[in-house]
C-alpha cells in the first residue's frame, strides 16, 4: 500500500469540532487504500482513549505538543497569520522532518493552512485541505466586532490573504469545502481548487424520534464565534417575536458564561452532549440563522439525515452545495420569514414530512462519508501518479 503522511493541527478525536470530524472520517476511509502515518499537533493533552481510536486506522501516530500562545507572539515579528505562528515550532519541525524522511511517504496531506509551515526539502507529492476560506471568515468577523478585537480580525484577514496566495502557488493540489468558499478564495488568489464536501455517517445519524420536548434547537461548537453570533441573533432578535411557551435548546461544547446566564424556563443551554443525536431527536425544528460563517455547516447535514425540519439562513443554504436546496430546507432571509416558517412547521408537522424524507434520501445518496471520501481517494491517487 502507498504510504500517506497526514499532518493535522488538532488531534482528530473526540469529534467536538468540524475540522476534527472531517479528518477523522477521512482517515477512516483513506486507511482502506493507504498506509496512514498521522503527525498531529495539539495544544491540549490527548487522552489514551482518543489515541486508541486513531490507532485502529493508522500504522503510526505521533503527537507534538505545541505551546500555542507563546508561539503566537512571533506574529508581532513577522507577517504570517497568528494561527500559523500559533501552531509552528522549529523543534517540532526538526523532529517531524526526521520521522517523515524515515517513512519516505508517497504523499503528504496537510489539513488546514496552519500546518503548512511544516514543509520538507524533498520531492514528496503533497496536497492541502484548506477546508474553508479563512481570510473571508476573519473579514466577516472583523465587520462584527469593535475596538481591539476588530483590529485583530482585520489584521489577521489581511495576513491570511497574503498567506493563501503563497500556498496557491506552492501547492499544486488544493481542496476547499464548498463552491462558495472556492469562489471567495479563487477571487483573491486567481487559482484552481478542488471542492471536497463534508459527509455524514448516515447509519449513525438516522431518525429515532423521542419525546420532542423542545420546539427549536441550535447545535454547534459554542467556542466558534459565528455560532455565538447566530445564537445572539436567535435570542435577541427572534425570541421576542415568538410565543413565550416556545422551548429552545442550545447544544454544543464550550458555551461562554454570557450564554449560560441566559438560561431560564424557556431557554436550555446544554453544553457538551455525549450523544448529540439526543438534541436532534428531542427537537421539532433545527434553526440555523448563521449569517457570518464560512465553510459548510455539518450540523445541517446531520439534521437532514435525521429528518429534522431545518430553517436556515441564505448563507447556510449557499454553503451546502446542494442543488435545489429549497426542496429540502426552509430558507429565511428576514425575521418575519423565520417566524412564518417556525409557525408553519409547528402547526403542521405532518405537512413537512415529505420534505424531511427527501432530505434524508439526498444525504444518503450524495453525502455519506464513503461517497465524499471516494472523491478524495481518487484525487490523491491522481496526484501521486503525476
Amino acid at each position: 500500500m502507498e504510504k500517506l503522511v497526514i499532518i493535522a493541527s488538532r488531534f482528530p478525536y473526540p469529534l467536538e469540532k468540524g475540522d476534527k470530524l472531517r479528518l477523522y472520517y477521512q482517515i477512516k476511509s483513506l486507511a482502506k487504500e493507504f498506509e496512514i502515518y498521522l503527525c498531529s499537533l495539539s495544544d491540549i493533552e490527548v487522552e489514551e482513549d482518543a489515541l486508541k481510536e486513531l490507532r485502529k486506522y493508522c500504522k503510526e501516530v505521533y503527537i507534538f505538543k505545541v505551546k500555542g500562545k507563546k508561539n503566537a507572539f512571533r506574529a508581532l515579528l513577522n507577517w504570517k497569520p497568528f494561527q500559523v505562528n500559533y501552531f509552528y515550532d522549529r523543534m517540532i519541525h526538526k523532529e517531524m522532518n526526521e520521522i517523515v524522511y524515515r517513512i519516505s511517504p508517497d504523499h503528504i496531506y496537510y489539513q488546514l493552512l496552519r500546518t503548512t509551515e511544516y514543509r520538507f526539502n524533498s520531492s514528496f507529492s503533497r496536497s492541502v485541505d484548506l477546508m474553508d476560506c479563512f481570510s473571508k471568515g476573519y473579514d466577516l468577523r472583523g465587520a462584527k466586532e469593535k475596538g481591539l478585537r476588530k483590529q485583530f480580525y482585520n489584521i489577521e484577514a489581511r495576513r491570511l490573504i497574503a498567506y493563501e496566495k503563497i500556498l496557491m502557488k506552492e501547492f499544486k493540489q488544493k481542496f476547499i469545502i464548498s463552491e462558495q468558499d472556492r469562489k471567495a478564495l479563487a477571487k483573491e488568489t486567481n487559482t484552481s481548487l478542488e471542492v471536497l464536501s463534508n459527509g455524514i455517517d448516515t447509519s449513525y445519524f438516522s431518525p429515532n424520534i423521542k419525546e420532542q420536548i423542545f420546539d427549536l434547537v441550535f447545535v454547534g461548537n459554542m467556542g466558534y464565534e459565528p455560532n455565538i453570533y447566530a445564537v445572539n441573533y436567535l435570542l435577541n432578535d427572534l425570541l421576542p417575536l415568538f410565543s413565550p411557551d416556545l422551548q429552545i435548546l442550545i447544544a454544543g461544547a464550550r458555551p461562554p458564561s454570557q450564554l449560560k446566564s441566559r438560561e431560564n424556563d424557556q431557554i436550555t443551554v446544554s453544553g457538551w452532549m455525549e450523544d448529540i443525536r439526543d438534541a436532534y431527536n428531542q427537537s421539532k425544528i433545527f434553526l440555523a440563522p448563521i449569517r457570518d460563517g464560512i465553510g459548510q455547516q455539518n450540523k445541517i447535514l446531520e439534521a437532514m439525515a435525521m429528518q429534522v425540519p431545518c430553517i436556515v439562513s441564505q448563507e447556510v443554504a449557499d454553503g451546502l452545495d446542494i442543488p435545489n436546496v429549497g426542496e429540502f430546507l426552509f430558507i429565511a432571509r428576514t425575521k418575519n420569514e423565520y417566524l412564518k416558517y417556525i409557525e408553519e412547521v409547528l402547526a403542521n408537522p405532518e405537512g413537512v414530512l415529505e420534505r424531511t424524507v427527501s432530505a434524508r434520501n439526498y444525504i444518503i445518496k450524495n453525502r455519506s462519508w464513503d461517497a465524499v471520501n471516494s472523491v478524495l481517494i481518487k484525487a490523491l491517487k491522481r496526484n501521486m501518479e503525476q
